[in-house]
């Protein structure tokens, strides 16, 4: 009966040790994302400010055996008909 009350006590102590250690790692990395990471790397933004934006379309064609094949279709130069 000592041996099986001695299992629990490791096993309750592992874990314990284990949910701390968890802690202060989620504690650290939040502290880093909350306060570090903005001022030394800013998340970048998806908004784009420019006179003329061209963003080129990728549109991919299955060929034998299941190969996908990328044609980029840029519209450089081009005036959109009003």
């Amino acid at each position: 009966m000592g041996a099986i009350k001695h299992q629990v006590q490791r096993t309750a102590g592992v874990v314990t040790t284990l949910a701390i250690v968890a802690c202060v790692a989620f504690g650290g990395w939040s502290l880093y994302v909350a306060f570090i990471k903005p001022h030394v790397n800013p998340t970048k933004t998806t908004t784009q400010k420019a006179a003329q934006i061209n963003n080129p379309h990728y549109n991919p064609r299955p060929g034998f055996g299941g190969c996908a094949h990328m044609t980029i279709h840029e519209n450089y130069g081009k005036k959109e008909k009003k």
